[in-house]
């Protein structure tokens, strides 16, 4: 057979997030020639299967936007590259060698420490006998999702911005405030006072780097990885700044700014209704559809660690609580006597736990996917890039940069499941460094896809923690006939596989889990159920061949997935609404076996 070219998708967004199908995108190799890239309508990437391996210039233009031109590598696996475009003069920020331009002139957002996060910083700060009224602070409207998280936005008098951030962090109820760069419907992210950067070997930080008003330490132990902590003259604006200076330093691989980012969840569990003591499958439908019985023959998941990322989780419930062998809670801060042993109770993690693992009951006809792996429980809520990256890196035993934080989990952790994603448009520096490290490892990392809540095909429809080459992103498909993907589950280039969570189009509903008091077990869909199925599923996998790396793992998924749907799959098995198809648990596990 003739070997495949690579192949090199790009994708071209606005400010907004919308592609830009009009855009044109030319790469220019070191020998000048050049090559245009053409709009896949099927994919919404511009693509071209003819370039061969090596550096490019990649230019990119779109009518009334500023142009961008960056250098990319093609290896032998291609290409996957994302472009921002915006009006010229608008502010920007990296994610690694991305630039992304913004436009939220004068908004502020504010993020209170966790016990305040039902209160409002108006309300707080006149409690403490501190004005507001220079700022004119008036309250943008985010989604319940944000709020929940302590999260609040403001736009703020012309000028006052830089003033009113630096008052906010001075308030001992907040734990971050500065200028919004990214908001959308169910998330915000926005800058803090400090940078990530990389110098180059045998580098130093740049003259305009070692200010006096810059607190600069070593990211982890990385010798050439540094975080630059801004005091006062500096406020976010401004330090950004100087992070595009540093970003264009021939001394710096990179620089970027640490943002503070909500959580997307990806579904909440509705209220249970009565409960059906029927058989298993009516209780479970997603196990049938996938051959749990059958991959059960070879393996269960024991001996095998599954963590839960995810808002918490019911400890005490009877088909989990002999399983939890750790938890933590990665949003508890002990200095100030939170304890970090303590969970929510939280009814989407609850859920997840109970999909991935949870013990098989006879009496109630419930199980999980891998009923005799173990789990361990994280809680995560909206945070910093590094802040997160330190929940994985802990996963794998790894140095974090936080002291608060036990030395690693009780037992090595084989797959992490993750039924949520944080809404950028390309990876941080940090989050890169962390899966590239846990992949090298062998331990694999399961992101849900993401439901879309409108219909809206010319936004990527998934998270870029998800899209990442090294995670799985897995969408839902439906738990009733016809065999089809859900309606609205998330699509695209990075779309891996799908696994029965349901969800619009849906005529069955939702499968059932874990869930916490007053009930035992209620409904649980969409790709936050797919998600969890897929972890438990490479559970399995791991307790027959524990010697797998992720790449495997991956790649035997795609091989043995059931082609579901009346739809055309590519060469390589590929179709942007299907990934690889749905996943077999019986034939992932037998190949899985013989490898």
């Amino acid at each position: 057979m003739k070997p495949q070219r690579p192949l090199v998708r790009v994708r071209v967004l606005n400010t907004e997030g919308k592609f830009l199908e009009r855009a044109n995108v030319t790469a220019a190799s070191s020998t000048h020639e050049r090559f245009r890239l053409h709009h896949d309508p099927h994919h919404n990437v511009f693509t071209d299967p003819g370039l061969r391996p090596g550096v490019y210039s990649l230019e990119v233009h779109a009518e009334g936007l500023e142009s961008v031109t960056r250098e990319i590598e093609v290896t032998e696996q291609g290409a996957c590259e994302v472009f921002v475009l915006g009006r010229a003069g608008l502010p920007s920020y990296y994610r690694g060698k991305v630039r992304v331009p913004f436009d939220h002139p004068n908004m502020y957002a504010i993020a209170l420490k966790r016990r305040f996060v039902d209160d409002t910083f108006e309300r707080l700060t006149s409690q403490q006998g501190v004005s507001l009224a220079n700022f004119r602070p008036q309250a943008v409207e985010v989604s319940d999702e944000v709020r929940r998280q302590g999260v609040q936005v403001f736009t703020v008098a012309p000028g006052t911005g830089g003033a009113f951030e630096r008052l906010a962090r001075a308030q001992s109820f907040v734990r971050a405030a500065g200028a919004v760069v990214r908001l959308t419907r169910r998330s915000v992210s926005f800058l803090t006072n400090e940078i990530l950067l990389e110098v180059k070997p045998d580098q130093q930080i740049p003259d305009v780097g070692r200010s006096s008003e810059l607190n600069r330490r070593p990211y982890r132990n990385l010798s050439n990885w540094w975080t630059l902590e801004a005091s006062e003259p500096y406020d976010s604006m401004q330090l950004i700044d100087l992070c595009g200076q540093l970003a264009g330093h021939p001394a710096v691989a990179w620089a970027e700014p640490n943002l503070f980012s909500t959580v997307i969840t990806h579904t909440v569990p509705t209220a249970a209704p009565a409960l059906d003591q029927a058989l298993w499958n009516a209780n479970q439908p997603h196990h049938k559809i996938i051959d749990t019985l059958g991959a059960w023959e070879l393996s269960t998941g024991r001996g095998i660690v599954i963590a839960i990322v995810d808002g918490g989780c019911d400890i005490t419930h009877p088909d989990l609580a002999g399983k939890i062998i750790d938890r933590y809670n990665f949003s508890a801060n002990p200095t100030e006597g939170e304890d970090p042993r303590s969970l929510t109770a939280d009814p989407h993690g609850t859920c997840c736990a109970g999909i991935a693992a949870a013990a098989a009951n006879t009496d109630s006809n419930y199980s999980g996917v891998a009923p005799d792996a173990e789990l361990i429980v994280l809680e995560r809520f909206a945070d910093t890039d590094p802040r997160f990256a330190d929940i994985f890196l802990w996963c794998a035993g790894l140095p974090t940069q936080r002291t608060d934080l036990p030395p690693g989990p009780a037992k090595p952790i084989n797959v992490i499941s993750c039924s949520w994603d944080l809404d950028h448009v390309a990876l941080s520096a940090s989050m890169k460094l962390a899966f590239d490290t846990l992949a090298s490892e062998g331990r694999v990392v399961v992101f849900s896809a993401g439901n879309l809540v409108e219909a809206d095909f010319s936004t990527q429809a998934y998270g870029a923690l998800a899209a990442y080459e090294k995670n799985i992103a897995v969408g839902s498909s439906l738990l009733g006939e016809p065999n089809h993907v859900a309606l609205d589950s998330g699509w695209g280039i990075a779309l891996d596989l799908l696994a029965p969570g349901g969800g619009q189009g849906d005529t069955v509903g939702e499968t059932k889990t874990t869930v916490p008091p007053p009930d035992t077990y209620g409904p649980f869909g969409h790709t936050s159920c797919a998600c969890p199925q897929v972890a438990g599923l490479v559970a399995l996998m791991f307790a027959v061949n524990s010697g797998l790396s992720s790449a495997q793992v991956l790649e035997l998924l795609k091989q043995t997935a059931d082609k579901i749907g009346d739809v055309e799959y590519n060469e390589s098995g590929f179709n942007p609404l299907y990934g690889f198809g749905r996943v077999s648990a019986s034939k992932a596990v037998a190949a899985a076996s013989k490898a």
